[in-house]
């Protein structure tokens, strides 16, 4: 089981779409997901190529991909609720809610 296996039918119950249609929109959910790490990779790559000495390259792609990922979850995730599984009542798998 992944740690999204809840998308394809969140897209397929909010938006009322058809499963092939939900499953393309949860390739572009994953491949959003996988822009923040590819941006991270990428700068931490990039900073230890320029870091020097084998201490501070390190140090500069540690702080780099560390800035990046906090840019990413800054401007990258805006765009969800905070209760994006929360629309089936849970993320799949979570215990039921006490009854009122």
């Amino acid at each position: 089981m992944t740690a999204f296996t809840w998308v394809e039918s969140t897209i397929q119950v909010k938006g009322g779409l058809p499963l092939p249609v939900a499953v393309l929109g949860a390739g572009l959910f994953y491949a959003w997901e996988a822009m923040g790490m590819t941006a991270a990779v990428a700068a931490s790559r990039w900073a230890h190529r320029r870091g020097g000495s084998p201490r501070a390259a390190a140090t500069a792609a540690g702080f780099s991909a560390a800035f990046v990922m906090v840019l990413w979850e800054l401007h990258g995730f805006h765009v969800y609720q905070w209760g994006w599984g929360a629309t089936l009542g849970a993320c799949p798998g979570s215990p039921a809610p006490p009854p009122s």
